[in-house]
Parts: C-alpha cells; sequence; structure tokens
C-alpha cells in the first residue's frame, strides 16, 4: 500500500497588470519581497513575496492569452513525506 503523501502549498501564482503596484500592495499586507526575475520563454516580470510560509508569485505577462489581473492564475504544490 501506498503511504498517504499529503500535498503542501508551494506558492500561487497572481497575474498582475502592474506588477510593481502590485507588490506595493502586498508589501503593506506585510509580505516580503524575496525575488524577482523576466521569464525568458514568456517574458513575465515576476515578483515573489512571502508571509510566513505562504508565497505568492506575481507577473506581469504580455501574452494575450493570459488574463491581466483580477484571479489566481495557478497554485504549485509539493508532496510530503
Amino acid at each position: 500500500m501506498v503511504p498517504f503523501c499529503p500535498l503542501s502549498m508551494n506558492h500561487i501564482g497572481l497575474p498582475a497588470s502592474d506588477v510593481d503596484s502590485a507588490a506595493m500592495f502586498y508589501s503593506r499586507l506585510g509580505f516580503s519581497h524575496i525575488g524577482r526575475f523576466r521569464n525568458p520563454e514568456s517574458g513575465d516580470d515576476v515578483v515573489f513575496m512571502r508571509l510566513g510560509s505562504l508565497v505568492l508569485e506575481l507577473y506581469q505577462t504580455v501574452r494575450p492569452e493570459v488574463p491581466g489581473h483580477g484571479a489566481i492564475d495557478h497554485a504549485r504544490g509539493i508532496a510530503g513525506d
């Protein structure tokens, strides 16, 4: 029998029409800036923010098929032991 492996949250992806304004908003809520980069494949500007164990991936996209703001785009988890 395979043992139960709970899933823990790695991060939540949130598109933003202005990633700098979104990062400032979350910093006012207590999140700290933990990283920033430009995704070489998509061209998205990406900022990671943390509050406790919760990590947000805020990104500003240039891809027309991805909404620019307003909804959780993805959530990534990792399996536990």
